[in-house]
């Protein structure tokens, strides 16, 4: 009967040890998923607007590339030379059936959201919580013009161990 107690309890203690380190190590994947799209997207943003087509009359980076290559949910901001946030835009997915490929709106964040962005350091990757949004990853990057993009967080209070929190400051 000891054996069979040992056994059992020795399996348990396997398994829970395969399935802590299995699931640290699935998180640790996602966010560095997760923070390459939201890179990229940063990328996408500070490069040179896409010339002619049906975005010939945006001539607002922001407005444009919400429109366009955007993912629903999404935020784009502009930052001034000095550091200032100018404006910020969440993509909402437009309402209409046409299927897919539509395109999205720019709704602008509230003064309270803008305020939490604003916030966040301008180096590195971070996770802020934007009032009403949920958290989001957000990465300041240079270009033409500074921009910070997010994407939101898995579903999920906590933050990755290797990322800082605008909240714990």
């Amino acid at each position: 009967m000891r054996l069979v107690v040992a056994s059992v309890a020795l399996i348990a203690v396997v398994c829970a040890v395969i399935g802590t380190v299995t699931t640290l190590a699935l998180r640790s994947h996602l966010y560095e998923q997760l923070d390459g799209q939201v890179t990229d997207t940063g990328e996408r943003l500070s490069g040179p607007m896409k010339p002619g087509g049906d975005d010939a009359d945006v001539t607002d980076r922001i407005t444009g590339f919400i429109r366009g290559p955007a993912q629903p949910r999404t935020i784009a901001a502009e930052v001034g030379a000095d550091g200032t946030l100018i404006r910020a835009a969440l993509a909402k997915q437009a309402s209409n059936d046409n299927g897919p490929f539509q395109r999205n709106s720019a709704v602008s964040l509230t003064d309270e959201q803008k305020a939490a962005l604003a916030e966040v350091p301008t180096t590195g990757m971070h996770t802020v919580d934007l009032p009403g949004l949920g958290e989001y990853r957000v990465e300041y990057v240079d270009g033409r013009t500074e921009a910070a993009t997010t994407s939101p967080c898995p579903p999920s209070r906590s933050t990755p161990p290797s990322a800082p929190s605008s909240s714990s400051r």
